[in-house]
């Protein structure tokens, strides 16, 4: 939509967005627990550094379309927006839709974009330009954006294609993992501890005994391992094969000794 958005500023572009699904930008529902975590207010250096791969892929586009200007596109489109713990921006609602909705009606808004809901079945190069196969038929376009998304939550139409069309069109993929995705432990005693939801404790990633990650905050322990907050970020840092060690502080603030005086304390 926001590619959409950007081709139409020119009155000589004529746009077509295809979408599989019934609605345009569903996984925007899934976004922030429901919430919509638009972008953090920060200058994008700082958004940079905080990216832990590909960060160097992002640079051009982070500042070509910065987080402050994601924030006045949102709210020219009538969405307010307010900045919480971290400098996470939402909308004042507390509702995805709200984003997605707005997005939506400035695309259909513009009387050179075109919102065609078929699947596309694939790209490929022709003699003046690309041809977008769907729904058995062929349309001609001179230039092409695959906006598809990934490969995660394929119940909002992240299936994939994109990483299809881009191979079909000599375009190199590189191997697939997930990221930001709770962890399975080789260990039976989480299943034992499921439901259960920890707070203010740190979280330590170590590959080798050395620290991939640590930090402090929000977790829970889930039927085949662990997932919440903390668990998210880390999960990114993971080492090629996926396997990692974790450890688990659950007071970080007391030092041995003073734990061990609250133990005997309480016993």
């Amino acid at each position: 939509m926001l590619a959409a958005l950007a081709a139409s500023d020119s009155p000589d572009c004529r746009v077509t967005v295809f979408e599989k699904n019934t609605i345009l930008g569903k996984k925007l529902l899934v976004t922030g627990k429901g919430r919509c975590n638009v972008t953090n207010d920060c200058d994008p250096r700082e958004f940079s550094r905080n990216v832990v791969r590909g960060s160097k892929f992002l640079t051009s586009a982070l500042f070509r379309f910065s987080p402050a200007r994601t924030m006045e596109l949102l709210e020219s489109l009538g969405v307010g927006l307010k900045t919480e713990r971290g400098r996470r921006v939402f909308p004042v609602s507390d509702r995805a839709e709200d984003v997605r909705c707005a997005l939506e009606n400035a695309v259909r808004s513009k009387e050179n974009v075109r919102i065609i809901n078929k699947k596309v079945d694939g790209v490929k190069k022709s003699q003046n330009g690309f041809s977008v196969c769907f729904s058995g038929r062929e349309e001609q376009f001179c230039k092409v954006i695959l906006a598809t998304g990934g490969l995660s939550y394929p119940k909002t139409g992240s299936t994939g294609d994109g990483y299809k069309f881009a191979r079909a069109l000599g375009h190199k993929i590189t191997p697939l993992s997930a990221s930001l995705t709770a962890l399975v432990c080789r260990e039976e005693d989480c299943a034992e501890l499921e439901g259960l939801s920890l707070k203010n404790v740190s979280l330590t990633l170590l590959k080798d005994q050395k620290t991939l990650y640590k930090e402090q905050g929000e977790m829970l322990f889930t039927d085949r391992g662990v997932s919440g907050p903390l668990v998210l970020s880390a999960s990114a840092n993971l080492p090629a094969d996926g396997k990692a060690d974790l450890l688990i502080d659950f007071k970080p603030a007391l030092s041995e000794e003073e734990l061990d005086r609250r133990l005997i304390g309480d016993f």
